[in-house]
């Protein structure tokens, strides 16, 4: 892939299943969430579950304003003046949870970096904050997992990999305390753990143990400590867990834990109490794709028919008729994308292009491509190849086409 200003020439190569190689041009990572809770609204499209509000919420954003007069604010009760706010996900009481998920979702393709601010005081140290990443191809879940030792995380809907700011103990516990979850070392307290997809039952990952407290033992967020914590992914799956700069989980191979990155990921947060209690707080929070280039590119591919079967339930087998979507998605914040241009070579495969099957400028969404656009492109000399429209920042296009299995 060259850059030249702003016009984009991408380079794919088209292996037989839909694997995606794309040379970047130098550039930062963009940021492609990003949200302050300090204030009097956020600015996000959040769902939001449980207890979670704002501290100096207004009522005029995803977020609610938590109730005037309830506990949680920075020198006590709310309200908080706005730049003293912060997200409170639970208050210091037994059995509580609250949560929040992006209904943004971002591609995982170059990989990302998430980084936000948390404090936990003002209980008896339990049980702690996790963050996790969804599947955003299924959807936003209609409730949180499991409570207590879970954090909220352990049985959510479409979750691919959890990290738990662990108080009390239990996210590292086989069950995490209450059931729904496998394997761990025991209760491990003032720990950093990670477990997996949550449709296999959570399993544990690792742990790292900081050192010292991950919440403080005071009445106010005034008095509190708050940490910073950074979790790094790369595009091949792995791993970092920073926590105020150092790092306490490093390389992990998650990938071959939980598997491949979905296409598209939702993030979450969300936070619980059992037995024990704390108030839960979040400051501010941030993904950051680790893109080099102004646009991220995927590519899927959907078999739609074969010889045996037809269109219903067809497999890949010779003479099966399988459809190539290659995603372009031109990151929020950046400046509009032009000249894109995108090949994609056959050559030497075992695919045979089906005639006047391309199909530019459609849409997809959260890595599902819509069979939509309008007739383009060209196959000549073993390459597909298109140009596709201008692309505005946070806007996604797509070419596909047709091939058969030889």
């Amino acid at each position: 892939m060259v850059a030249v200003g702003s016009r984009w020439v991408i380079a794919l190569a088209l292996a037989f299943i839909g694997a995606l190689a794309v040379a970047p041009a130098a550039r930062a990572g963009t940021q492609v969430l990003s949200d302050n809770f300090t204030g009097s609204n956020s600015s996000l499209a959040w769902q939001v579950y449980g207890s979670a509000c704002l501290t100096a919420g207004s009522g005029g954003s995803s977020i609610p304003a938590c109730a005037a007069g309830s506990t949680g604010g920075y020198t006590g009760n709310v309200p908080d003046s706005s730049g003293q706010g912060a997200l409170l996900l639970t208050r210091a009481v037994q059995s509580d949870v609250g949560g929040i998920i992006s209904l943004n979702s971002f591609p995982s393709s170059a990989g990302f970096t998430v980084t936000f601010n948390a404090v936990s005081y003002g209980g008896s140290g339990a049980d702690g904050i996790s963050f996790f990443l969804l599947d955003a191809s299924q959807g936003v879940p209609a409730s949180l997992g499991y409570i207590g030792g879970s954090l909220g995380y352990v049985n959510i809907a479409g979750g691919f990999m959890g990290v738990g700011i662990d108080e009390y103990g239990n996210f590292s516990n086989p069950g995490c305390g209450g059931g729904g979850c496998s394997g761990g070392p025991g209760l491990t307290q003032n720990a950093v753990a990670v477990r997996g997809l949550t449709s296999a039952a959570s399993p544990y990952i690792t742990h790292a143990v900081p050192g010292f407290s991950l919440w403080s033992n005071v009445s106010t967020r005034q008095q509190a400590t708050s940490h910073t914590y950074t979790i790094s992914m790369t595009a091949a799956g792995s791993l970092s867990v920073a926590i105020d700069g150092t790092t306490y989980v490093s390389g992990l191979n998650a990938s071959a834990q939980v598997g491949a990155l979905p296409a598209y990921l939702r993030v979450g947060i969300a936070s619980s109490t059992g037995g024990a209690t704390n108030f839960h707080q979040i400051t501010s929070f941030s993904v950051t794709s680790l893109s080099t280039s102004n646009i991220t590119v995927s590519k899927v591919h959907t078999v739609m028919s074969d010889p045996v079967n037809g269109a219903t339930n067809p497999k890949l087998i010779p003479g099966a008729t399988v459809r190539y979507c290659v995603i372009v998605a031109n990151l929020t914040g950046n400046p509009t994308a032009t000249g894109i241009a995108v090949a994609d070579p056959l050559t030497g495969l075992h695919l045979t292009y089906v005639a006047n099957s391309i199909r530019v400028n459609g849409t997809a969404s959260n890595g599902v491509c819509t069979w939509n656009g309008s007739t383009g492109g060209s196959y000549a000399s073993g390459t597909v190849s298109a140009s596709l429209a201008n692309l505005a920042g946070g806007a996604t296009s797509t070419m596909y086409f047709d091939a058969t299995v030889q």
